[in-house]
């Protein structure tokens, strides 16, 4: 791939448990934010109606250099909006990261 194609910062984020709070419930806070630079492609997306009104679905494909440790439990941030990783696809030197973000 084209280095200068990897043209726009975004941010790994991953997260580790910090046990439960008072009601019970897992407490996460953000573990390694590290930036890379990325190559960033829409492919589509929908509208929809869910339980608690429209919904927008966004996929978004990511394309940055090879780094060890990435996986589905890490999400990218770009422009302040979390995407979630789906698919994770490794190619000769970089890894195309198939993700969704939902915007409510």
């Amino acid at each position: 791939m084209d280095p200068g194609a990897l043209d726009t910062p975004v941010e790994l984020v991953g997260f580790i448990a910090n046990g439960r709070d008072a009601m019970g419930t897992p407490v996460q806070s953000e573990d390694w934010p590290r930036t890379v630079w990325a190559r960033v492609v829409y492919p589509g997306g929908r509208e929809f109606f869910g339980a608690d009104g429209q919904q927008t679905e966004k996929k978004v494909i990511f394309r940055i250099w090879r780094i060890d440790g990435i996986n589905t439990s890490i999400v990218i941030r770009l422009n302040g909006i979390d995407h979630d990783i789906q698919d994770v696809r490794p190619f000769a030197d970089i890894l195309e990261l198939h993700t969704v973000a939902r915007d409510r």
